[in-house]
Formats: structure tokens, C-alpha cells, sequence
């Protein structure tokens, strides 16, 4: 809890400084965490057969519509 709270508070920020896209903080640092999770437990399952999105595609979805 407290980490995701940081990663909220972060993204709150970007926003505030025109680096992250719209939307409710705490769900967009739900959403990263959940997809840094899900990275996490897909890698062991699958191994080199795991399709892994490069950052910059997990990025564009927290930055989507920021000013950058």
C-alpha cells in the first residue's frame, strides 16, 4: 500500500508538471503496478517463449496525452 501510494503521489505530479496523461493517480499506478506484476510472474512461467512490451510501450500508456 504504501508503495503504490508513492507511485500515485509520483504520478500526481507528472501531471501536475505536464509529464503524465490524465486520470485518477491511484488507478494509473494500480494499472503500472499490475502490469510490472504481471511482467514479473509471466517471464518465469513462459520463459524465452514470453512476449515482453519494451518500457517505452508500458510508458506511452501512463504519458498518453501529457504535454512531455
Amino acid at each position: 500500500m504504501v508503495f503504490r501510494r508513492a507511485v500515485a503521489d509520483t504520478i500526481a505530479r507528472g501531471q501536475r508538471l505536464g509529464q503524465f496523461g490524465p486520470g485518477d493517480p491511484h488507478q494509473l499506478a494500480a494499472c503500472y503496478l499490475a502490469t510490472l506484476h504481471g511482467l514479473a510472474a509471466l517471464r518465469p512461467a513462459l520463459g524465452e517463449a514470453a512476449v515482453v512490451p519494451a518500457p517505452e510501450l508500458i510508458l506511452e500508456a501512463l504519458t498518453r496525452g501529457s504535454s512531455k
